[in-house]
């Protein structure tokens, strides 16, 4: 049985990935953008907020999370995370990411701005993508998927509420 706690651990590398390029926008090197400004039907790919400063901060994020798990709580983590975090971190970060830049693809092209919400694809498109990514090389059960998918998309409001108040967000959710 997939407890609460495996699960939050589990996913936290993928969690701590997709709030990295919020927290790092401040540095000035990184800030184009992934889709290279090319547009799909007369709308961007993804838009200005997916940046390669972005991508590079969540993808080291997802790896230094998984390094630190490793040594405060491997009893929770798969066997594959403790025998290769960083390429378990990789695939958590990254694959939150690109989770993340798929909807935001969708969100462009139904005319939805950067920033507005869309229930309930922004709280568990990086989920997904973290999920999609992870299983090749580690077994995801159902009930895993299930419980990081509530548990997560559940907190992922709390964060945004968190990050406007302390000025990283300009929506509360």
């Amino acid at each position: 049985m997939t407890t609460l706690l495996t699960a939050f651990v589990f996913l936290l590398p993928a969690g701590i990935a997709n709030m990295a390029p919020v927290l790092f926008s401040f540095i000035p090197w990184g800030s184009f953008p992934i889709d290279g400004r090319f547009t799909f039907r007369g709308r961007r790919i993804m838009g200005d907020n997916k940046t390669l400063r972005g991508f590079a901060a969540g993808w080291i994020a997802g790896v230094l999370t998984t390094i630190v798990l490793t040594g405060w709580v491997p009893w929770l983590l798969p066997e594959f995370a403790l025998a290769q975090p960083v390429l378990f971190g990789t695939l958590m970060g990254i694959g939150a990411l690109v989770g993340d830049s798929v909807e935001s693809f969708f969100k462009r092209q139904l005319d939805i701005p950067p920033g507005d919400r869309w229930t309930p694809f922004d709280q568990i498109d990086w989920i997904l993508g973290a999920l999609l990514f992870t299983a090749p090389v580690v077994p995801i059960s159902a009930e895993l998927a299930l419980v990081c998918i509530v548990l997560f998309g559940l907190l992922h409001p709390l964060t945004n509420i968190i990050g406007k108040l302390v000025g990283l967000r300009r929506a509360w959710l």
